[in-house]
């Protein structure tokens, strides 16, 4: 250091301060950058699962309650009655039969 110039010196010591502040202040703003995509883009993930599981629920609902009509019609309850008594004569199909919550007769 003996051998360098004063004014070297200075804007090597100038130089080196503002260098490692800039370093310090680019380190802080990526952080602060990272943290808040992070958060914004979780939110908007846990937004798109929701309406996802909204769009899912009402779809279930929907065909749920196609086949609880579906199996609660008389037709269906006669037509499956029969179709039982012809398999299996022996066995006394006269009483309810459950599917999906709905009672058969």
């Amino acid at each position: 250091m003996k051998s360098i110039s004063l004014q070297k010196k200075f804007m090597l010591i100038v130089g080196g301060s503002i260098a490692l502040m800039l370093l310090v202040t680019a380190l802080f703003l990526v952080n602060t950058v990272a943290d808040s995509t992070r958060e914004r883009v979780e939110k908007e993930v846990t937004a798109l699962v929701a309406r996802e599981a909204s769009e899912v629920e009402g779809f279930f609902a929907t065909y749920g309650g196609v086949a609880r009509s579906f199996l609660s019609s008389p037709f269906f309850k006669t037509s499956l009655l029969s179709i039982l008594s012809a398999a299996h004569p022996k066995l006394n199909f006269k009483m309810p039969i459950q599917f999906m919550h709905c009672s058969i007769m």
